[in-house]
């Protein structure tokens, strides 16, 4: 959401997003250029985005679809990325980083989706709406999960796929 007109009193709306906030504390120039003006670097990937991956996987398999469906988006971007990879660290990181997204999604699997928690509500979406010196800011939380126990208690699901892989 953005109404940035001022004049004549018009309240100003503003929606900002976690990662918005991330990417602009690392890189004013760059945000702003990606952001405001749409230009952004224009590269081939040749590494698995992890966190992405495995979030689609989770999707699936909240959609109904089983695990080993879900695994093949795992083993198609790794054969796409065996066609763009030139050195032998780059298909050792491939080859790293799917079988570490694969591993993740079967522990989540049999942590989750077969465990304990019911009504998980992957992709779980907060928004905080405030006011400051005349202007409407929504700022926007995108949580990897929240999941609710036999007992009623909620649980929120934030999964680092860089940091650690879910324990099996």
């Amino acid at each position: 959401t953005r109404n940035y007109r001022r004049a004549g009193g018009v309240i100003m709306n503003i929606s900002l997003h976690q990662h918005d906030l991330a990417n602009f504390m690392q890189c004013p120039f760059k945000y702003n250029m990606g952001h405001n003006f749409r230009v952004r670097s224009k590269y081939v990937k040749k590494a698995i985005n992890m966190g992405s991956l495995f979030a689609k996987g989770v999707e699936k398999l909240h959609n109904g679809v089983q695990l080993d469906e879900a695994m093949l988006q795992v083993w198609d971007e790794q054969e796409r990325l065996m066609k763009v990879v030139t050195t032998k660290e780059q298909i050792d990181d491939v080859n790293t980083d799917t079988s570490s997204v694969q591993a993740m999604l079967y522990g989540y699997q049999k942590k989750f989706m077969s465990g304990g928690l019911y009504n998980i509500q992957p992709e779980f979406k907060i928004e905080w709406k405030l006011k400051k010196f005349g202007v409407n800011i929504t700022y926007i939380c995108r949580l990897d999960g929240r999941a609710i126990d036999k007992n009623g208690d909620i649980y929120i699901l934030e999964i680092k796929a860089k940091q650690r892989i879910i324990d099996i």
